[in-house]
């Protein structure tokens, strides 16, 4: 299959968990099996509810009602209570003023502004998206996910900025936030995995995931590293490896990287023969700069610079944790990296990233890139990467992993 037509195949919003998500990932294993490759589903379980109800009123010092959607996997609550607007979420001379309040947050939920909510007595919270000067007012759909789940469970919604700011403006004293869900037993997402095997028994294993969030079709965040893995899968089929190779499909990714941790988990006790973590994480756009970040040691990031200038191919590396499927691979002891196009301009997460966000062009040459850089990794007498994760780059994954706060 061609790389848009693949692309097209995907073109729909398919959110972790959701039929959607099993229907792509059914798509992947049926094009799998036509290039006589065996591809299995794994599944995996995660948390969902299913929200009936989610309203936010002003009811100091006016009455107004404000469009909001529920945070899943919070916990239903109808409560009426001042607002209190959190402008220095780690200071703790703020952070005294929000017990018992329903605290307004200018932007999204970070872990360890969540755990302060919870610490210092918060009642629940307002979150905002969106801009105030273009002409989008879709609110972004959020939940509560399961690291933060740990620490307690508040209720929450999420607001537009074009409703937030006026709040701010006419000084809103009180608010009513009512939040009604139900757990859904035994919700799944899906791995899909497929194994290519080499002549020895050394893994090196690609990985990109292929769910979108809930407003997107998530064509170049990521159908296109979706793409990608892909047509590297159909070049090793009738190239057989010197190296033994699995490929998987992540899902949830969008939902804090599910997919590649429970694929991790599911095969711990194999991760001592995975050798490299190669990821893909949106490529192809028409706008910006090829990237590949490095979790392994400063080597293999000084390789894929040389091997870029061999080649000729403009690629900006640096070492660091990516907040992708290689983290988890990384964070269990496999030496990883993430091949990504990055552009602030390309729009992801919203009604946009649809197919006219990817340049046809851009796909085919960031995949031959990748491909060539694969084959000589699949290839290699000895895998030359080190099997370590290097004590700067550990830190970089515990600040992600929420094991220590970033200094």
């Amino acid at each position: 299959m061609n790389e848009m037509t693949f692309l097209k195949n995907l073109d729909f919003i398919r959110t972790g968990g959701s039929k959607e998500e099993l229907k792509a990932a059914e798509f992947i294993q049926a094009e799998l099996q036509k290039l006589g490759l065996k591809a299995k589903i794994e599944d995996f379980p995660v948390h969902a509810s299913t929200i009936s109800k989610a309203e936010l009123e002003v009811t100091k010092p006016y009455k107004k009602s404000i469009p909001c959607t529920g945070y899943m996997n919070s916990v239903s609550a109808e409560l009426t209570k001042d607002m209190y607007y959190l402008r220095n979420k780690n200071d703790e001379r703020d952070l005294q003023n929000i017990k018992d309040k329903i605290v307004f947050l200018d932007g999204g939920l970070p872990y360890w502004t969540y755990k302060s909510l919870i610490e210092n007595g918060a009642a629940g919270f307002i979150t905002c998206n969106g801009n105030l000067h273009d002409d989008d007012t879709d609110i972004d759909y959020k939940e509560i996910r399961e690291p933060l789940e740990k620490l307690g469970q508040l209720p929450g919604v999420n607001i537009h900025l074009k409703d937030g700011y006026p709040m701010i403006q006419n000084n809103a004293q009180t608010v009513k936030l009512t939040l009604k869900q139900t757990p859904v037993k035994n919700a799944k997402s899906r791995n899909v995995v497929c194994k290519i095997k080499g002549q020895d028994d050394e893994i090196i294993v690609f990985s990109a995931h292929y769910d979108s969030v809930p407003l997107s079709h998530g064509i170049y965040d990521n159908a296109t590293g979706a793409l990608t893995i892909y047509k590297l899968a159909e070049y090793f089929a009738s190239h057989k490896p010197k190296h033994t190779l699995v490929f998987v499909w992540c899902g949830s990714e969008e939902r804090g990287l599910l997919g590649s941790i429970a694929f991790c988990k599911k095969h711990q006790k194999h991760l001592k023969d995975y050798r490299l973590n190669i990821n893909v994480d949106m490529i192809g756009s028409h706008l910006g700069e090829f990237d590949t970040r490095v979790s392994a040691e400063d080597k293999l990031a000084h390789y894929i610079d040389y091997f870029s200038s061999e080649v000729g191919f403009a690629n900006k590396v640096t070492t660091g944790a990516y907040p992708s499927d290689s983290t988890p691979f990384a964070s269990n002891g496999v030496p990883s990296l993430s091949f990504a196009r990055n552009t602030h301009l390309e729009p992801i997460h919203c009604k946009y990233d649809d197919m006219s966000t990817v340049s046809e062009k851009n796909i085919k040459e960031d995949i031959a890139y990748i491909l060539e850089f694969s084959k000589r990794m699949a290839n290699s007498a000895l895998i030359p990467v080190k099997k370590e994760i290097p004590e700067n780059i550990q830190k970089k994954l515990d600040e992600y992993n929420y094991v220590k706060k970033p200094e």
